[in-house]
């Protein structure tokens, strides 16, 4: 081969093998969403919008929760909040305005998806390099950038008081117990507090302190509260995303009876898994943190686009533990995430195997915790000897 197609030819295997060329690509469902959604009315920030014009309402003492409520100059989803959180949207329109307030909410916005994917994706990690966790790039699609929902503040909030003041602290509690006042399921996510390197005893007590509050006003609120309670759980009945109760819809398992005691059998087996791996493998204090965000993300029973940014490390740290030990069953587990991301990659891409590549891929990453589960309980006492 000539030399200068020699030099050519490495120049293109460079970049085939380049990070950031895999990035591009797998973050193709992130930004081909949001360049499609350029120039459509109405195609940004529409979850924002659903608390400004509650906000908007609860000043003019109008009913909060009402199908399709729209306000004059934004669009917006329907409103699925407590009734306190559009009394403080208008505390601060009445304070700052309607104007200013967007663009505070944009800034943190922004500010939170950055520093998400940056700490999820390209922060370096001891247990997960940048090319294993590009891939997870492929569940994360133009609506989370697109909508403005606050899940992504809280996220970021609740990942980042994990890793600077650790999930076993007051704080962190506090902080997740505030993010449950805007939703309740956000409880979940104490799930990290379950599985930070502290006595027992701590752990029941931060995640009990983190619970009281948010439980209480849900369950003993006034007519306002049963009002949202009766709203919420219509709009979930008639769109209830992309996860549990997705699935149970899908197979006709509508009935609460019977949805209680599936969900209770389904969270206990993602979190029981977690909690093995935490425990049994010996993670580190920033491995049990990831672990804990993506189980708590997980239990979540109406998963939304939104919810998945931060899957890459807490499932590729349990396959890391399992490596330790059963090095062929962590290619399995590697084979099986890969695969996951592809089938969640594809489904965003081509749209008409949309719901049933959702489920499989989510399934698949379901399947794969549990996996890891069983083979570190299996080899218990070779993570004992290594702890000695």
């Amino acid at each position: 081969m000539p030399q200068a197609e020699a030099k050519q030819f490495a120049r293109l295997t460079a970049l085939i093998r380049s990070n950031t060329v895999w990035l591009l690509l797998w973050s193709a469902p992130m930004w081909t969403g949001i360049v499609g959604r350029i120039g459509r009315p109405n195609a940004f920030m529409d979850d924002y919008g659903a608390m400004a014009c509650a906000g908007e309402r609860a000043a003019a003492h109008q009913a909060l929760y009402v199908a399709n409520a729209q306000c004059p100059g934004f669009h917006s989803s329907s409103y699925v909040y407590p009734p306190w959180v559009a009394e403080t949207f208008a505390r601060l329109i009445g304070a700052i305005g309607l104007s200013p307030l967007f663009w505070v909410y944009v800034a943190i916005f922004v500010v939170s998806i950055v520093w998400l994917l940056w700490a999820a994706i390209l922060r370096p990690l001891p247990f997960a390099t940048l090319r294993d966790r590009i891939p997870y790039m492929g569940f994360v699609s133009g609506n989370p950038p697109a909508h403005g929902n606050i899940a992504i503040i809280v996220y970021a909030a609740v990942i980042g008081a994990g890793l600077t003041l650790g999930a076993d602290s007051l704080p962190f509690a506090a902080l997740v117990s505030g993010a449950a006042m805007v939703k309740p399921i956000y409880l979940t996510l104490m799930a990290m507090t379950a599985y930070a390197p502290a006595p027992i005893w701590r752990r029941g007590l931060l995640i009990a302190a983190a619970a009281i509050a948010p439980v209480a006003m849900s369950l003993l609120g006034g007519p306002d509260i049963q009002a949202w309670r009766s709203f919420t759980l219509d709009v979930v009945g008639h769109w209830p995303g992309g996860g549990f109760l997705e699935w149970l819809k899908d197979v006709g398992l509508t009935a609460p009876p019977i949805v209680g005691p599936l969900y209770l059998a389904y969270a206990a087996l993602i979190f029981v898994s977690g909690f093995v791996v935490a425990e049994t493998g010996k993670l580190s204090r920033v491995g049990r943190l990831w672990l804990g965000a993506v189980v708590g993300v997980l239990m979540i029973p109406r998963l939304s686009a939104y919810d998945l940014l931060a899957l890459a490390p807490g499932l590729l740290v349990a396959e890391d533990a399992v490596r330790r030990v059963a090095p062929k069953a962590a290619r399995w587990l590697a084979v099986n995430g890969r695969a996951a991301c592809a089938i969640a990659f594809a489904a965003a891409i081509f749209g008409g195997v949309v719901k049933f590549g959702h489920i499989l891929s989510l399934v698949m990453l379901i399947g794969g915790l549990a996996a890891s589960a069983v083979v570190i309980w299996r080899h218990r006492r070779e993570f004992t000897a290594q702890a000695v």
